[in-house]
């Protein structure tokens, strides 16, 4: 999971449709990663995939979303000194809408529920206080 930090100090997230939930999530990049893959790599590829940024990216922690479930991990970046890039790897079968938004609008929409993706809040705990420090 990437946390995108624009030098304006805004936030970037993706807004996609959920298809198991049917409805709408605002969540963080992110994706899939099989064994033996490097997360710093994947968050890359998914920052460039989802939001057509690169930047310097930097792993503040990791966490498993669900265990007793599943032995999943998932690793937490923050990429700063974005740049668009020059690699063309869109996903076509996915759809997003970016947001920006401020470290207390992502407070707010956590509070009223309007993000609600578990992945996307666990990943905000770990980086608020990194954030608005910044």
């Amino acid at each position: 999971m990437v946390i995108p930090f624009t030098k304006d100090g805004k936030i970037i997230m993706v807004k996609q449709y959920r298809y198991l939930n049917r409805h709408f999530s605002i969540e963080f990049p992110a994706g899939g990663m099989k064994p033996g893959q490097d997360p710093t790599a994947i968050a890359r590829k998914e920052l460039i995939e989802e939001t057509g940024f690169d930047g310097k990216l930097e792993k503040i922690g990791f966490f498993n979303p669900f265990n007793g479930i599943t032995d999943e991990i998932c690793h937490v970046y923050i990429a700063r000194e974005l740049f668009t890039s020059d690699t063309e790897s869109k996903d076509e079968q996915e759809d997003f809408e970016i947001l920006e938004f401020t470290p207390s609008e992502i407070e707010q929409k956590l509070t009223s529920n309007e993000i609600n993706d578990g992945m996307s809040m666990a990943s905000w705990t770990l980086a608020r206080n990194l954030i608005k420090n910044t």
